[in-house]
């Protein structure tokens, strides 16, 4: 962690958590509609979560990142968005 950066709190963490879940549920098709809602207000709450939630699910920087995988491993998918969103926090 670099000087500018503060640790984040429990609150923090479950929030970056939730948001993977949803960010994994929305590239595999498998939100409810109530899970789109909260997704897309967390996506439209800032703009750096507009540019974060964009490079996460761009098809071609996805398919680079889990090119190895010969299907989509929720739980790797999903660490991976959460090491993302805990550095963008």
């Amino acid at each position: 962690m670099n000087a500018q950066q503060q640790p984040f709190d429990e609150g923090d963490y479950a929030q970056a958590k939730r948001i993977a879940y949803l960010i994994t549920g929305y590239i595999r098709s498998t939100l409810s509609d109530q899970e789109r809602d909260e997704l897309d207000a967390w996506v439209t709450a800032s703009d750096q979560n507009i540019r974060l939630f964009a490079d996460l699910t761009d098809k071609q920087n996805a398919s680079k990142e889990f090119q190895a995988f010969d299907s989509i491993n929720s739980e790797a998918v999903r660490q991976k968005i959460l090491v993302k969103l805990i550095a963008a926090l």
